[in-house]
């Protein structure tokens, strides 16, 4: 005697998946707040040594009186815009339009991981290498890079093929 109550909205892998995108997406920006760099400094006349950590953060968006780095800038927009497509896809999911969901977590999936890409290529975007080297806007000293390089990157690509795998799903027929 129970009737079956037909719902507008629908849960399914591919939104469980896309939501994931967004807080592997969060967590990235999370992840960007770690220290990347580290400079040690020591003064041969004071004998005073000097550590600074510089956070991802900083590398993209060094000051007013400084250069801005445009390959971390288009990495931090193409996060952010994934994140966005991510939610407007699982909107979409709950709406039942899987052709624009699966497009959506597609082209959320490419910004992901491209952004993923480009924290990996941090290094070579601001001309900095490990070891004893001066770098413009930094200083000199001793230069190692610091986990929040690696996991910047890592998330943000979880969270693309994240994203890659809800395209499979919304293309599965339910």
């Amino acid at each position: 005697m129970s009737k079956k109550s037909k719902s507008k909205f629908r849960f399914s892998t591919s939104i469980l998946l896309e939501n994931c995108a967004f807080l592997f997406g969060c967590i990235t920006l999370l992840f960007m707040l770690l220290p990347v760099i580290r400079v040690i400094t020591s003064s041969a006349i004071t004998g005073v040594t000097k550590v600074e950590t510089y956070n991802m953060y900083y590398l993209a968006f060094p000051g007013s009186n400084k250069n801005a780095n445009a390959g971390l800038i288009a990495a931090f927009s193409l996060l952010v815009g994934g994140m966005l497509i991510a939610c407007t896809s699982a909107f979409t999911g709950y709406k039942k339009n899987k052709q624009l969901e699966m497009l959506l977590a597609f082209l959320s999936s490419l910004c992901l991981i491209t952004a993923g890409v480009l924290f990996f290529c941090t290094l070579p975007l601001t001309g900095i290498s490990t070891g004893g080297v001066a770098i413009p806007y930094i200083g000199a000293g001793e230069i190692s890079i610091g986990g929040g390089l690696i996991l910047t990157g890592l998330t943000a690509v979880i969270g693309g093929l994240s994203n890659c795998v809800a395209t499979v799903f919304a293309y599965k027929k339910d």
